[in-house]
């Protein structure tokens, strides 16, 4: 039997290959749209990312030299340290100081004046040193005596050698030098 309907099997044909062939072209043609796509979105994040990349190093730069200025203030910091805990001393030992100055100032003869006070610290603790002039010996000795008796800090069981030596320009004057004992203080703490 004869196919009449070749001439139609053929068109069927040939439009089932065209409208795979659009549908070929079509897909190729979208799937370049979509390759383009990319490519364009790949070089805007490209681009992107490239001045963020500026962006962020500039900011490292700053903070590298600002980490530099940090490390030199850490390093001033540690150095003015023992500075620093000192001050912190003086400051504690300022109320001290204070009753000392007053008790200095309430037991000096009126015959007597104070040139030097000087501190010497060592292992068994502080003593002041004071050097000045007094009208004679028995004045020098009353001074030292009233250490003994009226201040708290003074430590009377050691009050030290007293050296004394007339000044011959001024005739009955004695200079004096002797050392005091501050009791329960160490180093530090004045």
């Amino acid at each position: 039997m004869l196919n009449i309907n070749l001439i139609a099997e053929r068109r069927a044909r040939k439009l089932r290959e065209m409208i795979s062939l659009r549908w070929s072209i079509i897909g190729l043609a979208l799937l370049m749209l979509l390759m383009l796509g990319l490519n364009i979105t790949m070089w805007f994040d490209l681009r992107s990312n490239r001045n963020d990349l500026k962006v962020q190093s500039n900011l490292l730069v700053e903070l590298q030299s600002e980490y530099a200025v940090l490390q030199k203030i850490n390093q001033e910091i540690s150095e003015m340290g023992p500075i620093v805990n000192l001050l912190d001393e003086v400051r504690i030992s300022e109320q001290t100081w204070m009753i000392i100055l007053a008790d200095i100032s309430l037991v000096i003869p009126h015959n007597a004046s104070i040139e030097n006070i000087t501190t010497l610290g060592g292992k068994d603790g502080i003593k002041l040193r004071f050097s000045g002039e007094a009208l004679d010996q028995d004045t020098v000795g009353a001074f030292m005596e009233t250490f003994s008796q009226q201040t708290l800090w003074a430590d009377p069981a050691d009050l030290g050698q007293i050296s004394a030596s007339r000044i011959k320009a001024e005739g009955q004057r004695v200079r004096f030098d002797f050392s005091v004992p501050v009791r329960g203080m160490l180093g530090g703490e004045l």
